[in-house]
């Protein structure tokens, strides 16, 4: 009987949420109207499903956010009453147009690698006469949501969203692995290349101090903080050891850690090392990066630049659980599964690029979806989650503190102000 009320005020109160969104469907549908007219992405995984029974908040990506929000609040203000106001969150990268102290849509930055336009660079889904981000991309949003703790009310819905969006994702795979050539990889990802197409399949040379420095990079990871993904998590699960590049995450900068790894090394080898830095080019993840260490190896006068592992940042605005094996920290199984896909979408982006090998390609893909089938059936969002490490921060605070430090600038405007 209680069970039996309890549902009952649930579908009562569904009901009413329904009817009040359902209230302001004439300027959702202006909003997607002028997001179709303009070209710009919506991110919105229930409506790329057909289970979208309202619109809340209309999440929009372009690459500027700027003057489409400015553009979009005019339009609304001349055709429906003055009371919309336009939300300045993070001056050029988050935009918010609230109506009636409620958030109708925000418009967020995409950055674009090189010389790329929006379409070519994420191959947006077409449905309905709307462009939205595509399956591959969402399942990112997904998984970093279903790991966030704060999100912990969310996750079995975002896991039952995951659950329907995977069988797109295994279709796409299996559409890029039928590809027999770069040509037809092409016209699958909408886009034209701009490196050449690279028909001989680049032999790996592995070095012989590779081996020596990883183990000796490994044999510090054990004893450090850093918390292992990817195929460093992987090899260290099924006790393989191989020569892939180290993969962690950390919570300190860069330039502490290429400190900290700089005495390791001058203390353990005679070799030196030297990081750049990668965008991950991950729509809504501004923050992201990845750094890329390489070691220093003497060749006669010169030195010849070996990579050897990648360090993401995620640990400095957010919390990773993991557990323990062997002395190594490995993220748990959720972590792992966003991390895979930033690699395919990061080799995505290369092969756009550079037009890769297609052979090598494939067994690069083949190897990530080999760690994906290891990592999901393990997946279970009532563990207990007994390790976090990491720092949580609410990047909108984090804005708005920074903003104060700032060059001052205009965070609202009004109908009549623009």
């Amino acid at each position: 009987m209680k069970n039996d009320y309890s549902d009952e005020l649930i579908r009562d109160a569904k009901k009413y949420i329904k009817q009040d969104r359902d209230s302001y469907n004439k300027i959702y549908e202006h909003i997607i109207d002028f997001c179709s007219k303009n070209k710009l992405i919506i991110s919105d995984p229930d409506f790329l499903l057909d289970q979208r029974e309202y619109w809340n908040s209309i999440k929009i990506f372009t690459t500027n956010p700027d003057t489409m929000s400015k553009n979009l609040l005019k339009e609304l203000c001349e055709k429906f009453e003055t009371e919309f106001i336009l939300k300045i969150k993070d001056m050029d990268v988050l935009y918010a147009i609230d109506y009636n102290m409620r958030e109708m849509c925000s418009f967020n930055l995409i950055k674009l690698y090189k010389k790329f336009t929006l379409y070519d660079f994420i191959d947006p889904v077409k449905h309905k006469g709307i462009y939205l981000m595509p399956p591959f991309i969402e399942i990112i949003e997904l998984y970093t949501r279903l790991y966030n703790p704060t999100e912990y009310d969310n996750w079995p819905e975002l896991l039952e969203t995951i659950s329907k969006l995977n069988p797109s994702i295994d279709k796409y795979f299996k559409k890029i692995l039928s590809i027999k050539n770069n040509d037809q990889l092409s016209e699958l990802f909408s886009t034209h290349f701009t490196g050449k197409n690279k028909l001989q399949s680049k032999e790996k040379k592995v070095y012989p101090e590779f081996m020596f420095i990883k183990k000796i990079l490994l044999k510090y990871i054990n004893d450090s903080d850093y918390i292992t993904v990817n195929n460093t998590a992987y090899n260290i699960e099924t006790d393989i050891e191989d020569d892939s590049v180290i993969e962690v995450i950390s919570k300190h900068n860069i330039d502490n850690d290429y400190k900290i790894l700089s005495k390791y090394m001058d203390k353990e080898t005679n070799y030196g090392i030297v990081f750049s830095t990668k965008e991950l080019y991950i729509p809504g993840e501004l923050l992201a990066s990845k750094y890329v260490i390489y070691i220093l190896v003497p060749i006669g006068k010169d030195f010849k630049k070996i990579h050897i592992m990648n360090i993401y940042n995620n640990m400095n605005y957010e919390l990773i659980n993991y557990y323990i094996k062997n002395g190594y920290k490995i993220a748990d199984h959720i972590t792992q599964m966003k991390f895979i896909y930033c690699s395919i979408w990061n080799s995505i982006i290369a092969q756009k690029v550079h037009g890769l090998n297609i052979e090598d390609f494939h067994n690069y893909l083949r190897e990530k979806i080999k760690f994906l089938d290891f990592f999901k059936p393990k997946i279970n969002i009532y563990d207990k989650k007994e390790n976090y490490d990491g720092v949580y921060i609410n990047i909108q605070t984090e804005k708005k503190i920074s903003a104060l430090s700032g060059v001052p600038y205009k965070s609202s405007y009004l109908c009549y102000e623009i």
